[in-house]
């Protein structure tokens, strides 16, 4: 019931940084302009209840975006302050519109939405919150991919500019049906990251993004790599928590037998219906574009679209199978 859930432990406590010897040292955070690459990612207390509360603006059709901020030491990043974006504003809309009203409409809410992420971008950087900045979240639930180009394309931006580049994806959905937190973080690849900057030079233009894909074997290892989790809970928080009650986890026979686990497996269904077509799709585009080219011994899924849509599907259905094992394993 629980596959794809991550361990999310307590995160040990981490010395305090030495100053004087970053200061000194070749490798250390002071004199190395290009940090290391993740292995651990640490998500703070307060900043795991921010992550939480954010996530109370999130439906089953809307998902919540936002930055991290914190700091990195060697391969560790520290995420303390979540920040989410601007929410769209709904609009009462009249029973008919013309196609004129729509779209001065529809002009009107994007024109709005931009002056709201300028005016949150001057803010960032007045704090100097941009210069912290390691990664991006989302809250979403498994029926909606965490994973697309937009997010990518902001994850190596900030590659480019030597910052941390996090992915944090937030299930709440998944977390409050199943009562076990769903929280995971991912970086892009080395592979990747290597076919990003090679199609950014100006020597590559002559090749296909399909033939760069697969001279840095992004195919192979995947557009993200997973990093684990850990929790940081402080002196102050825990000495908090030494006096708080709280309720037993639920027993997993229970779970399973509650009435909205069937209406949460038909809509896993569904959803892995949407992503197989979906991919169908841009497989069937990706061949028809081949054959245009004189490429048909060219294998398919070489597209970055498809392999981030290809990872969601693979997910869904190890997520369904889970469910689908725990229920045949329950007692009538």
């Amino acid at each position: 019931m629980f596959s794809g859930f991550p361990a999310l432990p307590l995160a040990p406590e981490v010395p305090e940084i030495d100053g004087e010897f970053e200061a000194e040292d070749a490798m250390g955070c002071v004199h190395n302009m290009r940090n290391l690459p993740v292995e651990t990612v640490h998500l703070t207390f307060p900043a795991l209840c921010a992550l939480l509360h954010h996530a109370e603006n999130s439906t089953r059709y809307r998902s919540v975006y936002g930055r991290l901020c914190g700091l990195q030491t060697s391969t560790l990043v520290e995420i303390t302050e979540v920040l989410p974006n601007p929410l769209r504003e709904a609009k009462v809309r009249d029973d008919y519109e013309t196609p004129e009203q729509r779209e001065k409409r529809q002009r009107e809410e994007t024109e709005a939405m931009q002056a709201k992420f300028q005016r949150l971008y001057r803010m960032h950087q007045e704090e100097e919150l941009d210069s912290y900045q390691v990664g991006i979240f989302v809250v979403t639930n498994a029926l909606h991919s965490p994973y697309n180009n937009v997010g990518l394309k902001q994850l190596m931006d900030l590659q480019r500019n030597s910052q941390p580049h996090i992915l944090l994806v937030y299930d709440a959905m998944r977390t409050s049906i199943l009562g076990r937190p769903y929280i995971r973080a991912f970086v892009p690849s080395e592979n990747y990251i290597n076919y990003y900057n090679k199609t950014q030079e100006k020597s590559a233009v002559h090749l296909r993004p399909q033939e760069l894909l697969q001279q840095a074997e992004v195919t192979k290892y995947g557009v993200l790599r997973e990093v684990p989790v850990e929790i940081a809970v402080d002196a102050y928080h825990a000495l908090n928590f030494e006096n708080f009650v709280t309720a037993a986890p639920p027993d997993s026979f229970e779970v399973i037998q509650q009435p909205v686990i069937m209406d949460y497996v038909k809509a896993l269904v569904d959803a892995v219906q949407d992503g197989t077509e979906s991919l169908t799709q841009m497989l069937e585009s990706e061949g028809k574009q081949n054959a245009k080219e004189q490429n048909q011994d060219q294998p398919l899924a070489q597209r970055v679209d498809a392999l981030l849509s290809l990872q969601h599907v693979r997910e869904l259905a190890q997520h369904l199978e889970g469910i689908c094992d725990s229920l045949l394993l329950t007692p009538p």
